[in-house]
């Protein structure tokens, strides 16, 4: 993993390292998202169900971005990713669940109408 803070700096112990690996990986998405035709705004508050906004002339996007994590669930041998769940003020918004993998800087946006389009029913839903 990519250490941002240098070692022995002053400020190599003041944030935790989830926080730091949080704003890399916002800043990973934003550069997709530029390259991409998008203008990205990052959100105004530190605490909110939205990181990013991405804007251009299809319309607007609210993007949520995660560190892309794994785990290998028992009986599997491959590794899985760790799927978080959008809040319910998220699904009424809209807002798009945005996976980055801080190593190879990949960028993966969740289809949330997978479910749903496949399976029109209760149970299709998050």
């Amino acid at each position: 993993m990519l250490s941002i803070s240098p070692k022995g700096s002053a400020l190599a112990n003041t944030r935790d390292q989830r926080h730091i690996n949080g704003d890399y990986c916002e800043l990973i998405s934003a550069e997709h998202f530029v390259r991409e035709g998008y203008w990205v705004f990052p959100a105004g508050q530190g605490s909110s169900p939205i990181d990013l906004v991405a804007v251009n002339e299809h319309g607007v996007r609210l993007l949520q971005i995660k560190k892309d994590g794994q785990r290998t669930n028992p009986g599997r041998k491959a590794p899985a990713r760790i799927h978080r769940l959008r809040s319910e003020l998220q699904k009424h918004l809209g807002v798009e669940m945005v996976y980055v993998n801080p190593d190879t800087r990949s960028v993966n946006v969740t289809d949330h109408d997978y479910h749903k389009a496949s399976n029109d029913n209760e149970k299709g839903e998050e």
